[in-house]
């Protein structure tokens, strides 16, 4: 797929299921100096240290416009199944009380809270950021998710067992590992567990879901260079264009995995995407949800 078709068709996600609004900005409540810290302590650890063969990941989180915070409960979520880098989050500038996220979790660093940038914007200087650590792997989550209990031991299990070449999946094919896995992605209800090839599905056949992304870093560094990425400028589809690059721009094309069940939930109550109008549909909102997600669930895949 060419770089001017993947940016045409990215750039009219928001008429996907008829969806034509934006979510304006509102009234800024919050806002914190930016504090961007140098070097790798992306990789320092948050309480007691990561174990001796945990892949190297940087951890990055974006906001966007809500009508609650829940960034909150999304953060203390990933620390309690264990993600203990130090996570870099890069946020609306009226969506949140910075005081109180330092508050609950000092092992973070906010960025750009002064701005009013949109959900695709802050993902892009996430991901900037995060290219510039020496980490093997990145790791971008959303913040209105919910892992399962075992999910960082899982998606750890993973990228060790890709990078010992004991797996499956060859590194050098990869282009992501989403844990987020909406129904959508899934070809057949029959899917057996463990990572498979997302189905590219909907009006626009595109990946469906920014969830959790979890992307080798030299794909990374050539992802946020590709023309159809630096030219995308929509505040909402960086899920889509992600998806579509890395399947069009290489030949053969990248591999994009998602897990059976999904190992993350969807906890946004209202879309920053589709009204709740739309939402109300029948069978959307469902595409919206973890795909089989079971909180317990702690099977590895091999």
């Amino acid at each position: 797929m060419g770089n001017e078709r993947i940016l045409e068709i990215a750039k009219h996600m928001k008429l996907r299921y008829g969806v034509t609004r934006c979510v304006a900005p509102r009234k800024v409540q919050y806002a914190a100096p930016t504090i961007a810290p140098e070097g790798d302590v992306e990789l320092a650890t948050y309480g007691s240290t990561m174990p001796e063969n945990t892949p190297s990941v940087a951890i990055a989180m974006v906001t966007t416009d809500r009508k609650e915070p829940t960034i909150f409960d999304t953060l203390q979520n990933c620390r309690d199944v264990g993600f203990k880098q130090r996570i870099q989050i890069f946020s609306q500038a009226y969506y949140m009380n910075c005081d109180r996220l330092y508050a609950q979790d000092k092992h973070i660093a906010i960025h750009d809270t002064t701005r009013t940038r949109g959900g695709t914007a802050n993902w892009k200087a996430a991901a900037l950021h995060l290219s510039k650590s020496s980490a093997e792997w990145v790791l971008i989550l959303e913040d209105d998710l919910q892992w399962c209990r075992h999910g960082a031991a899982i998606l750890y299990y993973t990228l060790r067992q890709i990078e010992q070449g004991d797996d499956g999946i060859k590194l050098h094919r990869l282009g992501l590992l989403s844990a987020y896995t909406s129904p959508a992605m899934v070809a057949s209800a029959s899917a057996v567990n463990g990572w498979t090839e997302a189905q590219f599905a909907g009006a626009t056949k595109g990946l469906w879901g920014a969830l959790a992304l979890c992307l080798p870093m030299t794909v990374l560094r050539a992802l946020i260079k590709h023309p159809a990425y630096t030219a995308y400028d929509c505040k909402s589809g960086i899920d889509y264009l992600i998806g579509n690059i890395l399947r069009g721009a290489h030949e053969p094309p990248l591999e994009v995995k998602v897990h059976v069940p999904s190992l993350v939930e969807h906890t946004g109550a209202h879309s920053t995407i589709f009204s709740d109008e739309v939402l109300a549909a029948p069978g959307l909102d469902a595409l919206r949800h973890g795909y089989k997600f079971d909180y317990e669930y702690n099977e590895v895949s091999k």
